[in-house]
């Protein structure tokens, strides 16, 4: 097993070790109870992106073949799944269902951490392109291209992020009018 992949494998355990952690910390401080409406929403959101998943597989099984000679095997199953993660994460925000911070502190917490998460994927991906390994044997190398669709995926999350701050704003500016 390459330093690589030992480093992902590290790196992945330990975050689901502090998001753990965290979870524990939230559960004492209070329990969070979600209403039947964001339930629906949040089940809905898992319809969706688990339907994406399987559409964008089924249409990955049908063209494997051409795409091997291009890019390095489960490079692209990943990126499915980080869309789809994508789409769950937007549904929910954006129903207000799941994700949905409120307050003005939390919200700009997790606006840095998709913004850090992005920019410390893009470093890692930008090192490895720098250094040669981006293209290896005339197909796209996995270890370029992962933290690559990271950056993407939590720029993303970002994106949506920011948006359902202004809308969140602007809700709170016509309110007061």
């Amino acid at each position: 097993m390459s330093s690589y992949y030992a480093g992902m494998i590290c790196g992945m355990l330990s975050a689901g070790v502090l998001l753990y952690f965290l979870k524990r910390k939230r559960d004492k401080e209070g329990t969070v109870v979600y209403d039947e409406r964001q339930l629906i929403a949040r089940g809905r959101g898992f319809q969706y992106a688990y339907m994406t998943l399987i559409a964008l597989l089924m249409l990955y099984a049908g063209f494997e073949e051409q795409t091997e000679r291009f890019v390095s095997p489960g490079v692209i199953p990943i990126a499915i799944l980080l869309f789809s993660g994508l789409i769950l994460f937007g549904y929910c925000l954006f129903h207000d269902a799941y994700w949905s911070f409120r307050g003005e502190k939390k919200e700009k917490r997790v606006l840095i951490l998709w913004f850090v998460m992005a920019l410390l994927s893009f470093a890692q991906s930008l090192n490895r392109i720098l250094g040669g390994g981006f293209r290896i044997n005339g197909r796209y190398s996995a270890p370029a291209l992962l933290p690559l669709l990271l950056s993407i995926f939590f720029a993303g999350m970002l994106l949506l992020q920011c948006i359902k701050y202004v809308m969140n704003r602007r809700e709170e500016e016509k309110r007061k009018i």
